[in-house]
């Protein structure tokens, strides 16, 4: 990956930088060393909005954020997740739009609020059942479950209740919700 990075830089090619630099931090992430992937990873979310590469930006920002969230700045983490879902909401991509409703939902249960975490699982239920996709399980069971967590946090009556709230909201209301300050 090193000889990989110096090459894109030689090359001038800022968008390979970046994809060099992200991956390089992904393997610190894969090495347990979440903290030292923040930085290589920073500098590439850098890159890319310099760039304006929004897609790409959008999947790095989303990435970062579970990694934020893994060394415990749950802020930072909110604050990356809800720009990369901006940036979703904006290109109308209704899968990744879904993923970072779990994604945020899972930040919501650290946070202790289980009401909202499970008005954001229901919402991003109802989009994968209206258009398929949403988070591979196998990625989704490494940061967690933000649905059992939500359950077991507000009980089976609250948590239906509270995941039907969200099941009940369309897309543009589900991302409205998530970008607020609801709790």
């Amino acid at each position: 990956l090193r000889e990989g990075l110096a090459t894109a830089e030689e090359a001038g090619d800022r968008v390979l930088t970046a994809d060099f630099l992200s991956s390089i931090g992904f393997l610190e992430v894969v090495r347990g060393n979440p903290a030292g992937a923040i930085e290589p990873r920073r500098t590439a979310i850098e890159i890319l909005r310099h760039e304006g590469a929004a897609w790409k930006l959008s999947q790095y920002l989303g990435g970062q954020s579970m990694i934020t969230r893994m060394v415990g700045d749950l802020e930072a983490a909110r604050g990356q997740a809800r720009e990369a879902l901006q940036i979703y909401a904006q290109a109308s991509d209704t899968v990744s739009i879904s993923m970072s409703l779990t994604s945020l939902a899972l930040i919501a249960n650290d946070d202790g609020h289980h009401e909202r975490a499970a008005r954001l699982v229901g919402a991003s239920a109802r989009i994968r059942e209206e258009v398929g996709g949403g988070a591979p399980p196998e990625l989704t069971g490494r940061w967690g479950d933000p649905e059992e967590d939500a359950r077991q946090a507000l009980g089976e009556d609250a948590y239906r209740r509270a995941r039907a709230a969200g099941y009940a909201m369309d897309t543009e209301e589900a991302v409205a919700y998530a970008l607020g300050d609801d709790v």
